[in-house]
């Protein structure tokens, strides 16, 4: 993730973050290496223990709308995972915000500016609508709430390099493509 990324995203000072989901692995130990004490958080507790190799990170499973730990805990909470599905989670996330904490929502859209993207996309929703769906779809902010009436937007991009053999395992990957021979793919 940019430097700039990380520095928007975390506490003003170092302080205690609570990162839910355990996809940005990069991110999570940008924010431990800027001095910040992270815990991260998942469903499944062999995921939080594949993201929490390094001895800087902290994780517990724990489910967003149950989370085990005292009021006023952290200063930030990081969703990095699909923030529209946490509705009925941020009175929980609410709770364990110090007064003057944020939560911070980083949603990762593809650019579909570039050609072969927009191409690869158009190919792949042939077979599975709701794969790949348009960025524009996924880009909205986090809709404001009456525990975080304030929502503010930032936009970094982040080139993810990926060769002919990964881009074929993400798409074989995906559930609605699964079932085609590989000639289809």
């Amino acid at each position: 993730f940019p430097p700039a990324a990380i520095q928007w995203l975390a506490p003003a000072r170092p302080g205690r973050v609570l990162a839910l989901g355990t996809e940005a692995r990069s991110l999570v130990a940008g924010l431990a290496a800027s001095g910040n004490a992270v815990v991260v958080t998942g469903n499944s507790a062999a995921a939080v223990a594949s993201a929490c190799r390094r001895p800087s990170l902290r994780g517990v499973a724990a489910s967003p709308a149950a989370l085990p730990f005292a009021p006023c805990s952290f200063d930030t909470v990081l969703i990095t995972h699909d923030p529209w599905t946490l509705g009925p989670a941020l009175p929980e996330l609410a709770r364990v915000l110090a007064p003057g904490g944020r939560l911070a929502a980083l949603v990762t859209v593809r650019d579909d500016s570039v050609p072969w993207v927009r191409r690869l996309a158009a190919i792949v929703q042939r077979h599975d609508p709701e794969a790949m769906r348009p960025a524009d779809e996924l880009a909205g902010t986090l809709p404001a709430a009456a525990n975080f009436p304030e929502v503010e937007r930032r936009e970094f991009r982040r080139w993810v390099p990926v060769d002919r053999d990964g881009l074929l395992a993400m798409v074989t990957a995906l559930p609605g493509l699964r079932s085609l021979a590989a000639d289809q793919v």
